[in-house]
Parts: C-alpha cells; sequence; structure tokens
C-alpha cells in the first residue's frame, strides 16, 4: 500500500481509474525490487525525496504497462473509504464508526468491506496502525507510537502484529 501522500501527483492524471491486478511477472519483479529500496528509504530515515522519486518510478512503471479501468460507483466507495482510514485509522474504535460515517448497516458494510478490500476490515486497519509505527520506529518512544496509532496497549499491538503480517 502506498501513503496516499505520495499519490497527489499520480492521482491528478489518474482519476477516478484503478489497474487490474499486476500478473505480470517481470513487471512484478521490478516493482517489488523498488519497493524494497522504498522499504530501505523508509526504515533508515533517509531523503523522503527519494522515497517519493522511487514511488513516481514504480506508480510510472504500472501506468505505462497497464491500462486504467475507470471506477464504478463501490470503487469510488472503496476510495472513499481507504482515505477516510487512512487519515482517521488512531481515532476508529470499530467498523460501527467507519459503517456509521458512511451510512450504512454494520453487517452490510461489514461484507461490503471484505468484498471490496479482499481482507477484513480488522486486518485492514491494524495493518495500518502497524505501518504508522513501522515508518515513525526511532522518532518517539515505541509506546508513545503504539498509543498514537489507537492501540489501548502495547500487547494490543504486539498481538494484532503477528496476526497482521505486511503484505508479501
Amino acid at each position: 500500500m502506498i501513503p496516499y501522500k505520495f499519490l497527489h501527483n499520480f492521482r491528478k492524471y489518474y482519476l477516478n481509474v484503478s489497474f487490474p491486478k499486476l500478473d505480470n511477472v517481470e513487471i512484478n519483479k521490478e516493482i517489488h525490487a523498488l519497493f524494497q529500496k522504498v522499504l530501505e528509504s523508509t526504515t533508515e530515515r533517509k531523503n523522503e525525496y527519494l522515497t517519493s522519486a522511487l514511488i513516481d518510478h514504480i506508480l510510472a512503471i504500472i501506468a505505462t504497462n497497464y491500462t486504467p479501468i475507470p471506477y464504478d460507483k463501490e470503487h469510488l466507495l472503496m476510495v472513499d473509504i481507504a482515505k477516510y482510514m487512512n487519515d482517521n485509522f488512531s481515532k476508529i474504535d470499530s467498523i460501527t464508526d467507519v459503517s456509521e460515517h458512511f451510512g450504512y448497516n454494520v453487517s452490510y458494510f461489514s461484507r461490503l468491506f471484505k468484498k471490496l478490500f479482499e481482507c477484513s476490515f480488522n486486518h485492514y486497519l491494524n495493518r495500518l496502525r502497524c505501518d504508522f509505527i513501522e515508518n515513525n520506529r526511532g522518532t518517539a518512544p515505541i509506546t508513545e507510537l503504539i498509543y498514537q496509532a489507537g492501540y489501548e496497549s502495547p500487547c494490543t499491538y504486539y498481538r494484532n502484529k503477528q496476526k497482521s503480517p505486511p503484505p508479501a
């Protein structure tokens, strides 16, 4: 998942579109190698311009090798949900908070979320929180980051970190 702040330029040109599943093995190897460099640059606190340039390169590869697909109503909702959760993950207590924000019944929203994101709501929320903590290590004590991310205790963070490993 690419942080929203790095998508500004890309979204100017590719507003309201998505890309198909990235299934070209050779292209995926190149993208994977670039993502490794992104991870290194963020964990080693290197220049944010380097991180931004690497992400722009990844997005350029995707844009030149795959045909964009216009969003339908569900995809637009997915983008809105993802943006809302990225902006508010530390304040979200449960799926009820988000379903009410978007005006949906919790049961329906849970099924819709799983369909759109291909994972459970809790898995997605925990991944956002864990990513926040990992990306900000060294800027504050780990306990402080855990609470900033919205966890109620360090035990909850460590338990959820094991349940929600980063995507391969």
